[in-house]
């Protein structure tokens, strides 16, 4: 067994900072930014204590960041590795590995079981988004050779292999409002990163599987997969080229508002592609993409029937952009915006109705890092869907997103998030619903090795041309504790409910999860 982490004493206060607000510009200037601190003050790698207070500091703001945050952590692990002295260098790289690990402790744990693709987050994140494609605001990491203390060497490329294994007891399998129906689940989910260890540019490879099985109903049993591989080419130091390709096999929750109540879960198949570009000057920076997005949903077999979803099944065509100013040192104000285009394949569903449209969704705000613990976005603007059926109302709303992250203590993070979007849905005579959400989340350091969570989210689906709305509220925490770097055990309980005009969408959950990880 390893070496426990540790609970590093903090850097200090102007080298915290200088991380921090280097960390709002996205990962690339926070590794530049400490690689400057080091090369400024070499005595912050000079020994195992003084790395681990270092390496903390710069992986605390990458909680900020959206989307796989791996790559950022194990940068900041090499680099403060290469920059030790030769006789510490082991000593300093397993202390700061072991720092970083308890900040990754903090990052929320996968959801069980996955939801890798998600059809409800077809409308997309607003541009702030840092998540895969080309619509996201963030910058992946330049990668190096450097001493590392996890992955394996394949040629210029290093692997990265993890593993979850997991449990988890659910008093509502089904999401019905009566005749609960009581399981208990096993999760296996290996995952494969490959990433380019280059000076320049990047190339990333990931494949994962989710296995479910259940005890009792069997035909809830899944086998869900993705594959996805994504590129950069830095033309300079303030500009790159992105793209990357993803594909993934996923089954619809039960608790999904398109849930049809079939003998088996809906699966369902989506292949993305995106291309975009970067571009920073006199302290203003522009992106800019293009996505496209597939939706193939397999029919749903029932007890006598077979329910046809060859009218769900859709491409998505999106251009977008976002242009920021830097005003000051703290403030960012920004204005950004997204066209879509979905096609259905049949020219109308099941119901008579054709549900192409076309969308629009723009927004200005500001991000704004106010102290190197506080930090905070919000843009509000607008939305509107036009549909090609007169049969289906075109509508527009008011959007939104925000979010907001503050460490007080070395030892707590709270979090926050709000969001509004346009989703699709099956629901007859409705075009779409607007779905608002908010949530919160607290994070603590309990002791060395041992952390816990507290969240809270709501949210509000609104129905156009319908009765129906939903509130669905969900309540959970959970503990988690590092055995040492490469292995954690945690302990989670999650609690949904959802209260609807149409009462047989009502329903109420309490799951609790048991987990074990390794990564190498």
């Amino acid at each position: 067994m390893g070496a426990l982490p540790v609970m590093a004493a903090p850097v200090s206060e102007s080298v915290a900072t200088q991380l921090s607000d280097a960390a709002s510009e996205g990962p690339a200037a926070l590794l530049n930014a400490l690689d400057a601190a080091i090369s400024a003050n070499p005595a912050l790698v000079g020994t195992p204590d003084s790395a681990a207070s270092l390496a903390d500091a710069a992986a605390r703001p990458v909680l900020t960041f959206r989307g796989n945050n791996l790559p950022v952590y194990r940068s900041i692990v090499a680099r403060i590795a290469d920059a030790a002295p030769p006789a510490v260098r082991a000593a300093v790289a397993e202390a700061a590995t072991r720092a970083v690990s308890a900040v990754v402790a903090l990052e929320p744990p996968p959801s069980l079981p996955s939801a890798r693709v998600s059809e409800g987050a077809e409308e997309g994140a607003p541009a702030t988004t840092g998540a895969t494609g080309a619509l996201g605001d963030s910058q992946q990491p330049p990668q190096v050779r450097r001493q590392r203390t996890l992955g394996y060497d394949v040629g210029s490329f290093v692997l990265y292999p993890e593993l979850l294994v997991a449990g988890y007891w659910d008093d509502n399998i089904f999401a019905t409002p009566t005749n609960e129906r009581i399981d208990r689940v096993a999760v296996f989910a290996p995952t494969l990163y490959l990433n380019s260890d280059w000076d320049k540019h990047a190339l990333n490879f990931e494949v994962g599987t989710d296995v479910v099985r259940y005890e009792d109903f069997s035909s809830e049993n899944s086998i869900d997969y993705d594959l996805s591989g994504e590129g950069r080419y830095d033309i300079d130091d303030d500009t790159e080229v992105f793209g990357g390709l993803a594909y993934g096999r996923d089954h619809e929750d039960r608790d999904s508002p398109d849930d049809v109540n079939g003998l088996e879960p809906t699966i369902y198949r989506n292949t993305t592609a995106y291309l975009g570009a970067y571009h920073a000057f006199a302290g203003i920076s522009v992106r800019g993409g293009i996505d496209v997005d597939r939706l193939d949903f397999d029919d749903t077999p029932a007890a006598a029937v077979v329910f046809n979803n060859d009218d769900r099944d859709r491409t998505r065509y999106s251009v977008g952009g976002r242009l920021s100013y830097a005003l000051t040192d703290v403030i960012q104000p920004f204005v950004q915006g997204t066209v879509d285009i979905r096609t259905y394949d049949t020219a109308v569903d099941d119901f008579g109705f054709d549900r192409d449209s076309t969308g629009v969704r723009v927004m200005s705000g500001m991000t704004a890092r106010i102290t190197g613990k506080l930090s905070a976005e919000a843009a509000v603007g607008y939305m509107r869907r036009d549909y090609d059926d007169i049969l289906l109302e075109d509508f527009s709303e008011m959007a939104f997103s925000g979010s907001v992250y503050w460490r007080p203590i070395p030892s707590t993070v709270l979090s926050g998030w709000t969001d509004r979007t346009i989703e699709e849905t099956t629901l007859i005579g409705s075009p779409g619903y607007v779905l608002s959400s908010y949530g919160a989340e607290v994070e603590y350091q309990i002791i060395r090795n041992l952390f816990a969570t507290l969240r809270a989210s709501y949210a509000e689906s609104d129905f156009e041309s319908s009765t129906r709305t939903d509130r669905e509220t969900s309540l959970g925490g959970g503990i988690r504790y590092l055995i040492n770097s490469n292995y954690f055990v945690g302990a989670d309980y999650r609690y949904q409910k959802r209260d609807s005009e149409n009462s047989a969408a009502d329903y109420v959950r309490n799951q609790i999860f048991i987990r074990f990880g390794v990564q190498y």
